[in-house]
Formats: structure tokens, sequence, C-alpha cells
């Protein structure tokens, strides 16, 4: 919500670019974060992500016209008879409703990153400010580059991915290497995750426990789910649950909607 109420500001009022300010603490910066996340840390975001995160909103408008925006707010209609799609999910929707899949869109957008000012209309007007207010070019942080060498030709390694995140490796012809050489990257991936429909718009959570995981909804319910899907446990509370679950020994703490705490055991 706040992504898109940055992108319409400026929109809106295009000379203004008060959203230039928020650049840094978002994706661009921090794209080892997930971007459905607010709970990045605040001590270099200062609580500001989630505003600059509105480069994911700009990058779809200008690769797919501003009209998407619209089309994910319809899937997340919450009037009967609407999608009523939460987030993710109703950007899922308004993506595949144009023939597109969200891996791959958010990929290349991760893609776009590397060199915003290619990539973005108004990319290579993006500074990110040092202590001292010295200004430096947008873009994602990139590790050192890794030398593929005719003697060392293979390098293997682990790489920590978050949901909604990316992570970049840099690679460059060492000695010995040919002038067109190909790289080839071999990548050993978890098994793809699984979905499953449990009829309610999550809202907190999930907080995973050893039987499976909790979530809450808007209305209020809590749901105990297993890995296969099924529904274990079920209460209801005044809606909306807007924080995870707390399990703490064997206490489950919930936190309803009017504020009131319930605990179960």
């Amino acid at each position: 919500m706040e992504a898109t109420a940055v992108w319409m500001e400026d929109q809106v009022f295009d000379d203004v670019n008060d959203n230039y300010g928020y650049i840094q603490y978002g994706p661009l910066a921090f794209p080892e974060a997930p971007l459905d996340s607010s709970a990045v840390d605040r001590s270099h975001t200062l609580g500001l992500y989630q505003y600059g995160a509105f480069v994911f909103i700009k990058f779809l408008s200008e690769g797919l016209g501003p009209e998407i925006v619209r089309e994910i707010f319809e899937a997340g209609d919450g009037v009967p008879g609407q999608p009523g799609f939460f987030s993710t999910p109703a950007l899922e929707l308004a993506l595949e409703a144009r023939g597109l899949r969200f891996r791959d869109v958010f990929a290349s957008f991760g893609a776009a990153n590397v060199d915003p000012s290619s990539a973005y209309e108004e990319g290579a007007d993006w500074m990110f400010l040092d202590r001292t207010g010295k200004p430096s070019p947008a873009a994602v942080p990139l590790p050192a580059a890794i030398a593929m060498t005719l003697k060392r030709p293979q390098r293997s390694g682990g790489l920590l991915i978050d949901h909604m995140s990316n992570r970049y490796l840099v690679f460059r012809p060492g000695r010995g290497v040919k002038p067109g050489a190909r790289l080839r990257v071999a990548v050993d991936a978890p098994a793809a995750a699984t979905s499953h429909a449990l009829g309610i718009v999550a809202t907190a959570g999930p907080t995973p426990i050893v039987s499976g995981v909790l979530v809450g909804s808007v209305s209020g319910e809590i749901l105990l789910v297993d890995r296969g899907g099924s529904i274990l446990w079920r209460a209801q509370v005044a809606g909306p649950i807007e924080e995870p679950p707390l399990v703490q020994g064997r206490q489950l703490v919930v936190v309803a909607g009017r504020g009131d705490i319930h605990a179960y055991r």
C-alpha cells in the first residue's frame, strides 16, 4: 500500500520527485530483503523500506502501463462478489491475466536494478546519499567479482535467498579464458513450494511450529494447518488479527482485533 502511494504521488506530481528520498531505503539498497516485509533492519532503513519499495511498482508500470496498478487493486477488492485476494495473490492474479508469471517478472526486476539508469525512465536521477550527503548513482550493491581461470574453471558454494528477494553473484573471465567463452551455472535449488486454499484472507503469520503453521485472518479466525494443507485446529476471535500468533512453551497467544489477548494451551 505504501509503495503504491509513493508511486501515485510521482505519477500525479512528476516534477516534485519526493520519491527520490526513499530510494536508499528500498529494494535497490536492500535487495536481499523480502519485498513484502516491513521487518527490514530499521537501523538502516528508518522504517521506510515499504516506501522505497515503490521502485517495484515503478518497474511494473513502466513495463506494463500504469493500468497494472489498478488491476492489482481490483484483484484485491474485498467487496462481495469480487476476487478479494490479499497482497501477493492479487499481484499474481493481475499478472496472470496478462499471461505473465510473478516469478519471471520479479527476476526481471532484479536484473533491471543492476543498472537503474538504463532500466527506468528517471533511473539516472536516482541517488544514494552517504552520511555526509554526498550522492552516488543508485544501484543494487554487487559483491566482488569471482575470476574464472583456465586453471580454476569451476567454483561451488551456497547462497540463502529469502522469498521475494534477490541475491547477486558476479563472475569475470580470468587468466587463460578465451574471448567468447561461456559460463555455465548449475543450480541445486529446493523443491518447489506447494500452496493450499484455506478460504480465508490471511493477515498474520505464518508462525511455524512442529505440527504445522499458525495463521490469523482478517475475520479473526486462527488456523493450525499441517504441511499437507489440512486444518488441524481453528478458533474464532474478533478480527482482524494483525500480529502473528505467538507460541511460548506450550501456550499460544493471539492478539485480537480489539486488542484483547487470548491464550490457548
